[in-house]
């Protein structure tokens, strides 16, 4: 004798229908297409790579303060330094106004 359904397997829906997502159990594991599945310390490395993007073409066009940055990126001050200091070593003149603790990068750099 089969198993009755519930009401969430049979119409496939509701709020709380189990199972959300699939559960991966091993760290190795693939997706369909046999590529691995990011890691967290890669998927944190490729936020931090976009974040320092998204920061440096900010400063191209206004001056913004770290609070701000932080504010935007929802970030801490430090990240926002430490992203700072990642645009500096990779030699982007990053500015600072010492009257309005501002940074910016100035115009005309090449692309």
């Amino acid at each position: 004798m089969p198993v009755p359904l519930c009401h969430h397997c049979v119409t496939g829906g509701g709020q709380n229908a189990w199972p959300r997502r699939p559960i991966r159990k091993n760290r190795d594991a693939r997706d369909g297409k046999g590529a691995p599945l990011l890691s967290a310390a890669s998927r944190r490395a490729d936020g931090r790579v976009l974040r320092v993007i998204k920061c440096l073409r900010l400063l191209e066009q206004a001056c913004y303060s770290a609070d701000d940055l932080a504010g935007y990126f929802r970030v801490s001050k430090r990240t926002v330094y430490r992203d700072l200091r990642l645009l500096v070593v990779a030699g982007v003149p990053v500015m600072k106004r010492t009257h309005d603790r501002c940074f910016h990068v100035p115009a005309g750099l090449p692309r």
